[in-house]
């Protein structure tokens, strides 16, 4: 029988491959292969949401060639068991664009996904990608009441 380390080590090192393989080596094919036919995608677009493996493989591979070479310096990640065989990842990663690109980005990331095993292999059923607002200062808790307030004074 897997002990509860094994499991939640095999969810993390799972979560942080798909991370690795599409922003450092913008390998669609790769994150396909991990879904499940019932995956549910939020991007971190206003408009990224959709439903069904079909629908998100395509919109996946429209990233294909667009997504610039990454470096993920920094990952943490935290699994809990939620039913049998069904998984919740959630984590913290620093992005930061490659030197090589000739562009420079460091993003903070959340990210939450659920993982099931079915006949005894791990699919991913949904993928929840967000940054923090950056209008958040120090000081505020929850919402950027500050820059709220700024932008009702100039209007």
């Amino acid at each position: 029988m897997e002990s509860e380390r094994d499991w939640k080590r095999e969810i993390r090192d799972l979560a942080s491959f798909m991370m690795h393989k599409h922003y450092c080596e913008n390998d669609v094919e790769a994150l396909i292969a991990q879904m499940d036919d019932d995956i549910v995608w939020f991007g971190t677009a206003e408009q990224e949401y959709a439903v069904g493996k079909s629908v998100v493989a395509g919109i996946f591979r429209s990233f294909a060639g667009q997504v610039p070479r990454c470096n993920i310096p920094e990952e943490h990640y935290h699994v809990l068991l939620l039913a049998p065989d069904v998984y919740l990842c959630s984590g913290q990663v620093w992005i930061a664009t490659d030197p090589s690109t000739g562009i420079s980005m460091r993003v903070h990331q959340r990210v939450t996904m659920v993982f099931r095993r079915r006949e005894g292999i791990l699919f991913c059923c949904h993928i929840h990608i967000s940054n923090p607002y950056q209008e958040m200062i120090k000081g505020d808790q929850g919402f950027p009441v500050k820059m709220a307030q700024e932008s009702y004074r100039y209007l």
